[in-house]
């Protein structure tokens, strides 16, 4: 039975994690920049979200941790809409309906 280092070699799994590197940050910078575009677009909406997002930063002393950012609302709607109108990447977000 063959073992990983028969099937690969150091350069063969090196090259696979730059490749795999390469891709999502393209795919992260390009959401990123879309996403970006379209609230300099759009600033009642970067206001709005603006506006949540210090609001939670307020009622919870200034800390933006993991829980708090997963609660605001908006935040979600906009990254939501994001995805589907560009569809470069598809993330899976949890439904806020449980």
């Amino acid at each position: 039975m063959l073992g990983f280092t028969d099937l690969f070699t150091d350069d063969d799994i090196a090259a696979n994690l730059f490749a795999f590197y390469l891709a999502v940050h393209e795919t992260t910078a390009i959401t990123l920049s879309f996403a970006f575009y379209e609230l300099a677009m759009h600033p009642e909406i970067q206001d709005k979200l603006r506006q949540e997002i210090t609001e939670a930063k307020r009622a919870n002393n200034g800390v933006m941790d993991y829980t708090v950012v997963n609660n605001i609302t908006y935040l979600e709607m906009v990254i939501l809409g994001m995805k589907n109108v560009f569809k470069v990447i598809r993330l899976r977000l949890k439904s806020r309906r449980t």
